[in-house]
């Protein structure tokens, strides 16, 4: 398969300058480019905004919530219920507010061209959004908060276009950090808009289900009934779009499809949207609707990783609990299907293989709530501290282990300023972290269990006096909680122009004379030093000694040389070493050495030096 750069790549050549904004439609003063990362969509989506005068964060939040940046995700599996195929990473279509054929013509591209390449799919998207913000405004804003109309019409029906002008919009407003085809990143700062307010209002249902919005489908997509117990409602069919949350209400809003769910899920935050009550027969599974609810997931089989996320898995097993207990649904796998598990006449294998039925049963079960910690985490290394000159940078980096239950994302587990909470930081890097309070996301999606990495850059701020900065940050969980320890970050920043204050040298340590071994033991026995291992038997207990380096320890085990004593025939007994006998014999002084006897012996002195005892006849 052709890699996203490579797409881009090739196209470059032919793209041009075709396709201006028409004269009365040109933008008052061109915005300046924010959308930052690896990827080459980043730098698409701000070329496309030079070329068009459309916000590049606007097309990048549009990219991302329609498709999570990826231009291939389309043309995977069959769309859902009919709908018109999402085309490329802008999720143009053959609907009239998405029209790819208008919106190609608008660019100066072929259809073909707008379907496969990434830019020039982008572009075509801004064509069409400029056009319809020209024609509410006269020319094409630079501000993003006048797109909320065009984003409108992109969207299709009224309901749908709150929808995606709330996702887009808010999105923009929290910061995005987000990957394309090929893991390469996309960072769209936070961005303060002026007067957001949701178009949106919450409603109970006419079924009771607690915290939903309701939208009705078309009439023409579904069968009035009066289905009011767990014999007329046995089970609950699990769906995925192929497409985007506001994509599908808005074609379940179309009276031409023919088909219908119950109810909707969002990936960013698992909203709700019942768009069919549950006493009426949705058209969401072909020969399987009469005794049957059925629930939409936003996303896409072939990329579960993007859109399945924990929220989506949470709102959903607590929806489909809520049912279950109302209408004596059984919470197991012979009740609550997938798509592809009913017998419903059709070929369909949503929700897919990436779905995580085990995650789901178990939050189903528990009424969507997890057995263990949804988010939880422990500290297991971090970056060492660092120290700057003002206006200097770093990368600095903290580990840590997922010891929940809920996965973390690169978009929304991140990290927080804190103590205080949310502040803004003193060391905020424009074009790296997302907001003033927020420094990064996870690197890599972590599965609980592993251990994840969040790095950041620091911009060292300017001081007077060279300070020493505790930068303290927590993870957080947007929109659900905060989460773990806080991870103190010590930064040392000095006046711009003073040099590092060096390390001191440390005094050495004297090395210590090698201690001498002793090489002799002095024998009192034998009143001499005698050398290592040689044994003696002691004048003192008879007893045997080796002398050692350690001094005499009992015992002969390695001796090289032996002092026993004697045995006087004259005594009729052994005697000590050094002890001197007069022999009756030959009235000769022997002097017992400790290998024998020797002579003579005069004045009480033998060869081995004075007598230490003495035995004449």
């Amino acid at each position: 398969m052709r890699t996203l750069a490579g797409a881009l790549l090739s196209m470059t050549l032919v793209l041009g300058c075709a396709g201006e904004v028409p004269e009365e439609a040109r933008p008052a003063t061109q915005a300046q480019a924010v959308v930052q990362g690896d990827s080459p969509l980043a730098a698409a989506f701000n070329e496309v905004q030079a070329e068009t005068g459309v916000p590049a964060e606007l097309l990048a939040s549009i990219a991302f919530v329609e498709t999570r940046f990826s231009q291939s995700v389309g043309f995977d599996g069959d769309p859902a219920h009919g709908a018109p195929r999402t085309l490329g990473v802008m999720a143009l279509s053959e609907l009239p507010e998405r029209d790819v054929v208008r919106a190609a013509a608008l660019a100066g591209r072929t259809v073909e061209e707008v379907t496969r390449d990434p830019r020039a799919n982008i572009l075509a998207a801004a064509r069409l959004l400029g056009a319809y913000a020209a024609e509410e405004h006269g020319n094409v804003p630079v501000e993003i908060e006048a797109y909320r109309g065009a984003l409108g019409r992109y969207a299709g029906d009224a309901f749908a276009s709150e929808t995606l002008a709330d996702d887009v919009l808010s999105n923009i407003e929290r910061g995005i950090r987000g990957a394309d085809d090929d893991g390469l990143s996309i960072l769209v700062p936070a961005h303060d808009l002026r007067g957001l307010e949701s178009g949106i209002g919450y409603a109970t249902l006419a079924a009771g289900t607690p915290g939903t919005l309701w939208n009705p489908a078309s009439t023409s997509n579904y069968a009035n009934a009066s289905r009011s117990s767990g014999t007329q409602i046995k089970y609950i069919v699990i769906h995925t779009v192929q497409g985007s949350y506001s994509s599908c209400i808005s074609w379940f809003k179309n009276p031409s499809a023919k088909v219908s769910a119950h109810y909707v899920v969002r990936s960013s935050d698992g909203q709700i949207t019942q768009m069919v009550d549950d006493s009426d027969v949705a058209w969401h599974d072909a020969c399987f609707n009469t005794n049957s609810i059925g629930i939409e997931h936003e996303g896409f089989i072939a990329d579960p990783g993007r859109w399945y996320s924990d929220a989506m898995y949470r709102q959903s097993a607590r929806l489909v609990a809520w049912l279950a207990d109302r209408y004596g649904i059984p919470k197991d796998r012979a009740h609550i299907l997938g798509h592809g598990d009913a017998p419903d006449c059709s070929d369909h294998t949503d929700p897919g293989s990436g779905w995580n039925w085990t995650k789901y049963m178990d939050l189903v079960r528990g009424a969507g709530a997890p057995t263990a910690p949804g988010y939880a985490a422990s500290l297991t290394r971090q970056s060492a501290a660092v120290s700057l000159a003002a206006g200097e940078e770093a990368v600095v980096w903290v580990e840590l282990r997922n010891d929940g239950s809920a996965s973390w994302d690169i978009n929304d587990t991140r990290l927080g300023t804190t103590e205080p909470q949310d502040r803004d930081s003193a060391f905020y890097k424009a074009g790296n972290w997302i907001s003033r309070n927020r420094p990064t996301g996870a690197d890599a999606a972590t599965v609980p269990g592993a251990v994840g990495r969040f790095s950041f850059v620091v911009r060292a701020p300017a001081v007077t006096t060279t300070t020493t900065f505790h930068e303290k940050v927590r993870l957080v969980q947007e929109g659900v909680t905060w989460f773990g320890p806080t991870v103190d970050l010590a930064i040392t920043v000095r006046p711009s122009g003073v040099a590092p204050t060096p390390t001191p040298t440390p005094t050495p340590t004297p090395t210590p004379p090698p201690v001498q071994q002793p090489t002799t033991c002095y024998s009192a026995t034998l009143a001499k030093d005698v050398a290592l291992n040689t044994c003696v038997q002691s004048a003192s207990d008879a007893a045997w000694y080796r002398c050692s380096s350690d001094g005499w320890v009992a015992g002969q085990t390695g001796c090289t040389a032996r002092f026993a004593w004697c045995q006087s025939a004259t005594l009729g007994a052994p005697v000590a070493p050094r002890t001197c006998v007069q022999a009756a014999s030959d009235n000769v002084w022997y002097q017992c050495n400790g290998t024998g006897w020797v002579s003579p012996v005069s004045s009480g002195a033998g060869p081995a030096g004075r007598c230490s005892t003495m035995y004449s006849r």
